[in-house]
């Protein structure tokens, strides 16, 4: 007949070979209490002790495997009490020896993260539920017996909990105005052409189809020429500076047609180049009146 372990009733191991990770999580959480005392001494092994008396006895025997006793103390795993009281000495020596004080460091770390707010994991909330419970012992154990220790524990977490809050609140403002202000759109280094009416009059390539938008242009003073001598309506050369000045990465306009970098645009408007050029190019660039 197989073996079919006493905590977590899969076949083919004992309790003293259970792997289940909810083992290792009872462990973890009791090494976060070891921490909290530590922080707090005044409270003694109490927290430690109330935590233990949560489990069931099984719980606490699974527990037990991962550590080694010596023989003259295995006589106390036999029931849930002794179980408690061996336990507790464990997670209490964690709190209180310096040579165990590696194995506790990261869970001072969690304990402390768990009420600094971070930008970067903007939890509405700070992780105190184990910082409470403390709370909640020291005032049933140490309001009446000794008020200051009590004091000093539930000031702590009431501080750490109220500046938790008070910077989650200044980063939903700061992410607020930062939704609702608008980026600078971007400009570019483009040298822009206004030429005269006159100047246009012998132009011959009126009518012309925008190769864009593909409507047929009929007025002249729709016109710009790029420096690759590729000539679009002013809306949607418009268009394309807009989409190109919103992006988030910075990416100068190319002509769609060859794709090269539109360097030079020459307008048949006075009115529309002065338009584009007050929007989307540099001001270090002037309008240039032909």
């Amino acid at each position: 007949m197989s073996t079919r372990c006493s905590y977590c009733g899969i076949p083919g191991h004992k309790i003293n070979k259970c792997d289940t990770p909810s083992i290792r999580e009872m462990d973890e959480t009791m090494m976060e209490v070891a921490a909290i005392t530590q922080m707090f001494p005044q409270i003694g092994d109490l927290f430690i002790e109330t935590r233990l008396k949560r489990l069931t006895s099984k719980q606490l025997q699974a527990i037990t495997y991962l550590f080694i006793f010596p023989n003259n103390k295995k006589h106390c795993l036999k029931n849930k009490q002794g179980r408690i009281e061996i336990l507790k000495d464990v997670y209490y020596k964690y709190s209180t020896e310096d040579k165990y004080s590696n194995n506790i460091r990261p869970y001072l770390i969690k304990v402390y993260e768990g009420v600094q707010f971070s930008a970067l994991n903007p939890n509405p909330n700070p992780d105190t539920i184990l910082l409470r419970e403390c709370a909640t012992i020291a005032y049933r154990e140490l309001f009446t017996k000794n008020p200051v220790s009590y004091y000093q524990i539930s000031s702590w977490i009431a501080e750490k909990i109220e500046n938790y809050f008070r910077d989650y609140y200044q980063y939903c403002l700061f992410m607020e105005s930062f939704k609702q202000t608008p980026q600078e759109p971007h400009t570019f280094d483009i040298l822009c052409f206004a030429h005269t009416t006159t100047s246009y009059t012998q132009d011959t390539s009126i009518p012309f189809d925008c190769p864009i938008c593909q409507e047929e242009i009929n007025e002249q003073s729709e016109c710009v020429s790029t420096n690759c001598n590729h000539k679009y309506c002013t809306s949607c050369i418009t268009n394309q500076l807009e989409a190109a000045s919103t992006k988030e990465e910075y990416n100068h306009p190319k002509c769609a047609l060859c794709r090269s970098p539109m360097n030079e645009l020459s307008f048949s408007s006075h009115d529309k180049a002065k338009s584009i050029h007050e929007k989307y190019i540099n001001n270090s660039y002037d309008l240039y009146i032909l």
